[in-house]
């Protein structure tokens, strides 16, 4: 499997696999009909969407953040604590299995160590159960939720604290 930095080339692989997503997770009739095309592309210009490849065949997707988060106590003082934040997790459901979840999040670990981050925290849908418990036993911890207000997607947040390089 290859992670890559999404182009605009990958725009229709990025729109279908998160409409698929809502398609297949979503149970109430007030889903949200299609991602913003607009937002996306503009995601895609600034290089913070990544897509899935297997065999040059795309089977995820996700959006990567840098955020500043409050402040934490270090044994240098107090620092801002940032965190990496992973939006769109998504897969194509027959490809969430143990070795593709484990080699995202060695990804995004790699890239949280990079940035020096102190945590990752991942957005993920909320009826997309299997991905939820995938990152539960991973050590993930469930911060919150969001209700999906205004036609929005429901989804639960996810951290994972102090990562370690891989």
């Amino acid at each position: 499997m290859d992670i890559k930095t999404a182009r605009e080339e990958d725009l229709i692989d990025v729109l279908y696999l998160l409409k698929q997503e809502i398609a297949t997770t979503c149970e109430n009739p007030g889903c949200p009909p299609n991602p913003d095309y607009s937002q996306l592309r503009e995601e895609i210009r600034q290089g913070t969407i990544y897509i899935l490849e297997h065999h040059k065949i795309s089977i995820g997707t996700f959006s990567v953040h840098q955020l500043q988060n409050g402040r934490e106590k270090s044994e240098d003082g107090q620092t801002n604590r940032k965190h990496l934040q992973v939006n769109h997790l998504t897969i194509a459901s027959y490809w969430i299995n143990n070795d593709t979840i484990h080699e995202i999040i060695s990804f995004l670990e790699k890239m949280a160590n990079k940035h020096h981050v102190s945590a990752l925290q991942l957005m993920v849908n909320r009826h997309n159960k299997k991905m939820n418990t995938f990152l539960g036993d991973l050590g993930f911890s469930l911060i919150g939720e969001n209700s999906g207000k205004h036609g929005a997607t429901p989804f639960n947040i996810f951290e994972k604290k102090r990562v370690e390089a891989s």
